[in-house]
């Protein structure tokens, strides 16, 4: 059975969403319906994060959604990564002077060059 998974608590903008996708060059359909894998399907933005199964929907409303069968089918931090991106874009940053520098507990730390 799969683990699908909304997060109501990021809200993020659908245009930054699009940039990031863009920028780390991700595959991306808007309005897109996408069925997970219990049969549920979900629209909105479609992106697809590298090696998962099915894609992350991004919603009109900001919310996320995703299957990662309890994360059997995902690395989660792709996931934090692009939202991380999303997050840069929404705060006006250039995203070419974004780098990671650091990974812990699965929290991704960002800074700009």
């Amino acid at each position: 059975m799969s683990h699908t998974v909304t997060l109501t608590d990021i809200k993020v903008s659908l245009d930054s969403v699009v940039a990031a996708a863009e920028f780390l060059g991700y595959q991306f359909s808007p309005n897109k319906k996408v069925t997970f894998y219990d049969g549920r399907s979900v629209a909105g933005l479609a992106v697809q994060l590298p090696a998962w199964r099915r894609e992350v929907v991004f919603g009109e409303d900001g919310q996320i959604q995703y299957d990662n069968y309890h994360g059997s089918w995902v690395d989660i931090k792709e996931l934090n990564r692009f939202i991380g991106y999303t997050m840069m874009d929404m705060n006006h940053e250039d995203l070419s002077s974004v780098i990671v520098v650091d990974e812990k507990d699965g929290q991704i730390i960002f800074e700009t060059r």
